[in-house]
């Protein structure tokens, strides 16, 4: 048989995170062509589980600009991206991950 050229594990992290953040911005796109935010946002609030997702929604947005603290070596990129992430949202923070993942310090579980 014949070996088949198979991804590799970084190519696969990558394709996922861009697919997710794909998918994330055509939900906020098809959300947004049914009813504006400003419409809906403060009935959000009037909703405990509303509340609760948008605490949720920003403590991820703080965990992930701690991550992108120790992991980012361009302090610039965490200032600027870390910015940009809490307006724009989720599909943003998993399009930069797909783009810099190779850059970034991960430590080895071996050391």
């Amino acid at each position: 048989m014949s070996s088949l050229n198979m991804p590799s594990r970084q190519s696969v992290i990558r394709i996922a995170l861009a697919l997710a953040g794909l998918g994330f911005l055509l939900q906020i796109i098809h959300a947004s062509l049914q009813v504006g935010l400003f419409e809906q946002g403060p009935l959000i609030m009037e909703l405990i589980w509303g509340r609760v997702t948008l605490v949720d929604l920003y403590l991820g947005f703080f965990v992930a600009l701690i991550l992108l603290w120790f992991l980012e070596p361009r302090r610039l990129y965490v200032v600027v991206f870390g910015l940009i992430f809490l307006f724009m949202g989720n599909w943003l923070l998993c399009w930069y991950l797909a783009w810099r993942w190779p850059h970034l310090r991960f430590q080895s579980s071996r050391s």
